[in-house]
């Protein structure tokens, strides 16, 4: 059975920075709780103490896919983009050329970006105020 095909909303104004969806990411990937094996980040702007979380938007034309010179994040069958840790090189050209920050260099020198979890994103089941969405198509 394919994963339910759909995409990852934040709800920026509901997100109160506790964190829980991106120590749920990073168990659900590495087996650690830890922020920066999270293949999404909850940002705090310097300006207005407001949080963001920073998630690929699996863009129509992704900026990440056009600057890996490897060609290791491609689309999946189901139309995700989506790293080869195989091929990653861990360059970062990836990381610099999102514009949403949503591509990040894991401790062990490879690209990583959200994976959507297979169409079940953990981000979203354990975040207890809602500023995580799946939306799945219709």
């Amino acid at each position: 059975m394919n994963p339910p095909v759909g995409r990852l909303v934040a709800h920026n104004a509901r997100c109160h920075g506790c964190q829980a969806c991106t120590i749920a990411c990073s168990l659900h990937h590495e087996g650690v709780a830890s922020l920066a094996a999270a293949r999404l980040a909850v940002v705090v702007d310097p300006l207005t103490a407001r949080q963001a979380i920073h998630a690929c938007r699996q863009c129509r034309r992704a900026a990440c896919a056009a600057a890996c010179s490897v060609e290791a994040i491609s689309r999946t069958g189901a139309g995700y983009w989506l790293v080869d840790e195989g091929l990653c090189t861990g360059c970062g050209a990836c990381v610099a050329a999102c514009p949403f920050g949503a591509v990040r260099l894991l401790a062990r020198g490879v690209a990583a970006k959200c994976d959507t979890c297979d169409g079940d994103p953990q981000c979203v089941a354990s975040c207890p105020s809602e500023a995580l969405e799946w939306l799945v198509a219709e």
